[in-house]
This record gives C-alpha cells, structure tokens and sequence, in this order.
C-alpha cells in the first residue's frame, strides 16, 4: 500500500464522507428523540395497519427497549442505504471518473505496481467506511445517553453496529469490481450500483410479501442480522464473517483483473 496514495484519496473522498456522515447524525438525533416507551402501543397500531409498509423497509422488528427501537429504525434501511451513496461517490471518484477522463494512466504509470495501487484504493475506501462508522456509533450512543441515561443497551447496539462494516465493505467491493471488469466505466459503475440497489430491493420484497422469503437465501445482504447481532445470536455473526469473506474475496479478484487487463486510457 502506498500511504501517499492513500492519504490523497482519503482527502478527496473526505467532503463526501462528511456530508453522508452529517446526514446520518441528523436522523440518529431524530430517530433517538423519537422513543417513547409510552407510544410503543401507538406505534404497534400504525405497524399493523400497514405491515407491508414497515416490512419493506425493516422496521416491522418489536421496539420495547431504547436499542431495538434505534436498530428497527436505522439499521434496517438509513444505515445502509446513506453508506451506499458514499460508497457510489467514492468509488466514482477513485475510478470510474479517472477512467472515463484517463487521467487514471497517471497514477498507473507510478513505480507502484497495479495490485498496489488498487490494494491503496480499496482500503481508502474501507477506512472511509469504517471512519464513518466509527463516527455514526459515537453519535448514536452519544445522544442515547444524553436523551435517556441508562436506559441505551449500549452493547447489543456495539454488536449491530460492528456487523454494518462487513455489509458495507461488501458494497463497496461490488462496486469496484463491476468498475474494474466492465470495459467502459461508466457501465460497470452503473451495473455495480444497480446490483446493490436490486439486492436492497430484493430484502425489500422478501420481507413484505409473502412467497418471495426465498430471496433471502440467495440474497447477499440478508446475511446481516441487526436483531441476531444484537442478542448475540452465533448464526448472525456467523452471517456477518460471510460477508465479510465475500467482501475480502470479491477485492482479491478486483486487484487480479486490474492488474491483468489493458484499460484504454
């Protein structure tokens, strides 16, 4: 890994990452502010008058305590539907743009080696991803304690937190890998996007409608349990050490291409 390289990209993905972060933080407070253990009944009205609704985007979980309330209306849709736009961002501007411009030929043709270069790449996207986190965690806990002292489970939060960083670095490997394989740039971005949008999607549709629960066997991101992660449930992390092999895999194979084909820059 090159830490020029590396530092540079950070820089340059850092506005992104501080908007998408500013946005979570806005939620989380909102989110945070929102429970009321004493609404928990009105809430579970409005769920059963429209629990395809609430299905479909992951909040149709049970909400009785300060955690569960703040992983059914976070985790489940804004914490990974935000980081995929950062992830969208960076992976356009370490790319797909420099490929599209050529301006890319500059950083290849740096005494580094390719596999380097993109091993730089793919972990000044996950540091962003993990600085991201890192920052969402603290505001989460942060406001929890500051709104309701001790009443946040902070450890089964800390647990479902932790499992969001494979399930994010896997978005982020499809989305490099797509860029890196397709021949033009623009459509391997357009491609690596669209199959994790059509994988939230598809959680989506198995979640809301019966008969479609089969696409969560074939579903990549239905390996996230935030409610299995939050009891502590080994299957969930067993679910979580998948995605993350997946995310490790699809990265090695994005560096073999990159090292292996002619861009035409």
């Amino acid at each position: 890994m090159s830490l020029k390289l590396f530092t540079r990209q950070l820089h340059a993905n850092l506005a992104a990452a501080c908007i998408v972060g500013a946005v979570i933080a806005l939620y989380a407070v909102c989110v945070t502010m929102m429970y009321d253990p004493a609404l928990g009944e009105s809430l579970d009205a409005m769920k059963d008058a429209m629990p395809e609704l609430f299905a479909a985007f992951g909040m149709a979980g049970s909400s009785t305590t300060l955690a569960d309330f703040m992983i059914n209306y976070l985790q489940q849709f804004l914490l990974v539907c935000l980081p995929l736009v950062l992830v969208a961002l960076a992976t356009r501007r370490m790319l797909a743009q420099p490929l599209e411009t050529g301006s890319l030929s500059c950083v290849i043709s740096l005494p580094l080696g390719r596999h380097r270069i993109i091993a730089t790449y793919l972990c000044a996207l996950f540091a962003l991803l993990a600085g991201l986190l890192i920052v969402t965690t603290a505001i989460e806990v942060g406001c929890a304690e500051a709104l309701f002292p001790g009443e946040l489970d902070t450890a089964a939060l800390l647990r479902a937190n932790a499992g969001l960083l494979p399930l994010w670095s896997f978005l982020g490997a499809v989305c490099f890998l797509a860029v890196i394989a397709s021949r033009r740039a623009d459509r391997g971005f357009a491609t690596g996007l669209g199959i994790c949008l059509a994988s939230y999607l598809a959680t989506m549709l198995a979640d809301m409608a019966e008969g479609w629960e089969f696409l969560d066997a074939i579903n990549p991101l239905a390996f996230y349990d935030a409610y299995g992660l939050a009891a502590g449930e080994p299957s969930a992390a067993a679910g979580c050490v998948a995605l993350a092999a997946a995310a490790l895999a699809l990265a090695a194979v994005a560096a073999l291409v990159f090292g292996r084909r002619d861009f035409s820059i």
